[in-house]
This record gives structure tokens, sequence and C-alpha cells, in this order.
């Protein structure tokens, strides 16, 4: 019989399910709208908006199995993983 995972470890899947949506989320809304985003010269460009998506829906699920399966690596790639997040956020938000 399984053994039932934590509260916080579920409810830390979720968020990381979650961010792994919204990567494919981008990368499916920059494909779609491909022709407007450079129609109007948007500063970020779709390739960079289709990529940047699909590299963090990727890491998402990465992520997610490896907490999952418990891998000992994913307490690394956890912390990690944020603060690459948020520098890219930022450097989004700061220079486009």
């Amino acid at each position: 019989m399984t053994q039932k995972r934590p509260f916080g470890v579920t409810l830390f899947l979720w968020m990381v399910l979650s961010l792994s949506a919204w990567g494919l989320l981008r990368f499916f809304a920059a494909l779609h709208w491909w022709a407007v985003l450079n129609q109007f010269r948007a500063r970020l460009s779709p390739l960079y908006l289709s990529i940047t998506g699909v590299g963090w829906a990727v890491a998402g699920i990465v992520l997610l199995w490896s907490i999952w399966v418990g891998k000992r690596w994913s307490y690394l790639g956890v912390p990690a993983s944020i603060a690459l997040w948020l520098a890219e956020y930022w450097l989004e938000r700061l220079f486009f």
C-alpha cells in the first residue's frame, strides 16, 4: 500500500504543475498570436516567448516528476528553478 503524501507536498506539486501549465500556455499563445506580435513589433519576440514557454514547461514537468518519485536532486532543483524564474521575470520587466 502506498503512503499518503503530506498536504504541503501535494500543494507544492500543484504549484509546480500550474507553473508548467503557464509555460505551455505562453508557448501556445505565442504560436497563435505570432503574426500579430510581429505586425505590431512587440518588444518580446514570439520566438523568445515560445522558447521560454517550452523551456519552463519542460523544466516544470521534469521537476514535477522528480518530486513525485522522490529524487534527491529535486531538493536543489526547486530553489534553483525559483531563482531562475524570478531572474527571468525581473529581467523581462526591467528591460522589455
